[in-house]
């Protein structure tokens, strides 16, 4: 079995993705509710709403 086109990439996504949940899940036990739900919110204007502007 080798890493073929794409799985590197879905890969790197997914440890992305997995950090960014244990960052939200640190900033939850730290500072409540609100602290994750910015984060999250605030990645998703960069990643959806900027990204798409400049082509992401």
């Amino acid at each position: 079995m080798s890493l073929v086109a794409g799985h590197v990439e879905m890969l790197a996504l997914g440890v992305v993705v997995y950090a960014m949940n244990l960052f939200e899940a640190h900033l939850f036990w730290r500072h409540g509710f609100l602290a994750p739900l910015i984060f999250r919110l605030a990645f998703y204007l960069v990643w959806h709403v900027v990204g798409g502007v400049i082509g992401f």
